[in-house]
């Protein structure tokens, strides 16, 4: 099966399957959904959003080195330009929202994330995080246009390198992790290793994001056997991506949310 093809049907599921607020029975996921959606109706982040708006103009053609699957959006040749790269690989500015405020339900003292693209997920999360934010990037050419505005942010750390290589040191380096959006390598087998790496450094407030779980079979089938690992407690499906929780003393739940 095409990678499109998968997802048209995956999205279908999606929008039959998919809920509002007033289905939800667990008051703990009915206060974080109903959070979310306060948080994407209330917050504004202007300085952001001019950053995108400048690279949505930006005509420069830029060398691509891709580390991990791709990107079914955009061109498979190795250049492309900033606003294509800015518009099609980068997240809208919704889920920008919405990875922003998972974290900001977290103690966010120690936080990842894994492919930092254009850095304007790097700069919404950079808002809430208390402690410091590690961003890692594999292409040479993105990790430099996200450099240009990150280095800005006093608790952003940019990394530049394999995160096969990076990610293992990392885990090393931080007693825990608050936080991580796993958004670069969409591959089955990269995700499943991510997953079980983390898994020791995940307290009981901690959260994991995974991007693009609809991307291909593999990324689904990776997220549903994450989504049913004993520990993660609560799950909710935004087709665009996963969340997962590690609370304990609560009954398991899946949500699949409207967004």
């Amino acid at each position: 099966m095409s990678i499109e093809l998968h997802d048209l049907i995956q999205y279908i599921k999606y929008f039959f399957l998919k809920e509002d607020r007033h289905s939800i029975q667990s008051p703990l996921a009915y206060k974080i959904y109903d959070g979310l959606l306060a948080h994407k109706k209330h917050k504004k982040n202007p300085e952001i959003e001019t950053i995108r708006k400048k690279f949505l103009m930006d005509n420069r053609i830029l060398p691509m080195h891709d580390l991990g699957a791709g990107s079914k959006k955009t061109s498979t040749k190795s250049n492309r330009t900033l606003k294509k790269v800015a518009k099609y690989s980068n997240s809208p500015k919704k889920f920008n929202l919405l990875y922003q405020y998972f974290l900001s339900i977290t103690p966010s003292i120690y936080c990842v994330e894994l492919g930092t693209g254009v850095g304007l997920n790097a700069a919404y999360l950079s808002a809430y995080t208390t402690g410091r934010l590690i961003t890692i990037e594999g292409d040479p050419t993105l990790y430099d246009i996200s450099s240009g505005h990150l280095k800005q942010l006093k608790n952003v750390s940019s990394r530049l390198g394999d995160i096969d290589i990076l990610l293992p040191q990392l885990i090393k380096e931080l007693p825990h992790i608050d936080f991580i959006l796993i958004d670069a390598n969409h591959t089955y087998d990269a995700t499943m290793a991510y997953f079980h790496m983390l898994i020791p450094r995940m307290g009981a407030d901690s959260i994991i994001i995974i991007g693009d779980i609809y991307w291909s079979p593999e990324m689904t089938k990776a997220w549903k056997e994450i989504m049913a690992h004993p520990l993660i407690t609560l799950s909710f499906d935004f087709y665009e991506c996963g969340v997962l929780f590690f609370k304990p003393n609560i009954s398991r739940a899946h949500y699949i949310m409207d967004y």
